[in-house]
């Protein structure tokens, strides 16, 4: 159940509604839309990387997008013996939408390939398989803040709008990094 509360800032500004379905292209059944809440939208980097590797001219949210459905395949909901994608569509618009990087291996990283691919803005109708909000089919969202998980360990980067730099937190560390964002 997603929190309705209208004292829940996190729900607020970082709830994404989507729901989940399987439709199959040979039969053409499909399983039940399955609501849910995302605040954070996890992305294998390992994934990530393939998907750069596979599909270099895509922009960055459809690299997400793909990366975020690798694997993820289920039983067509008749059992006519086909495997297919789920599908993930979003129902709102979000005014902050958070990516998680997750190292899943000790291989895995974000290449050159991966941080050219990186933009400083991101369409939420390349993101998901659709979009039913008519206002997150028109947003350009700004890239401001990347969260990376690798080893057990969390870092991230922000974006400070006032100074317009980019600063780097790791446990104590604290560091501004340079104005480009390729760079980063």
């Amino acid at each position: 159940d997603a929190c309705t509360s209208k004292s829940c800032i996190t729900h607020q500004k970082f709830a994404m509604a989507l729901y989940e379905q399987s439709v199959c292209r040979s039969c053409g059944a499909s399983s039940d839309p399955l609501p849910f809440t995302e605040l954070v939208h996890y992305v294998s980097t390992t994934a990530l990387c393939q998907q750069v590797l596979e599909k270099r001219d895509e922009r960055f949210g459809e690299l997400l997008q793909a990366a975020s459905t690798v694997g993820d395949l289920r039983n067509c909901p008749s059992n006519c013996g086909q495997r297919i994608k789920i599908r993930r569509v979003l129902m709102n618009s979000p005014e902050i939408v958070t990516i998680g990087f997750v190292w899943d291996s000790e291989q895995s990283d974000l290449t050159e390939d991966v941080i050219r691919s990186l933009g400083p803005h991101l369409n939420l109708s390349g993101l998901f398989y659709r979009v039913t909000d008519e206002r997150a089919k028109k947003s350009e969202l700004l890239l401001v803040g990347m969260i990376c998980y690798s080893s057990r360990h969390y870092c991230a980067f922000t974006y400070h709008t006032k100074s317009s730099k980019w600063v780097f937190f790791d446990d104590a560390t604290v560091k501004e990094v340079r104005l480009d964002f390729r760079v980063i």
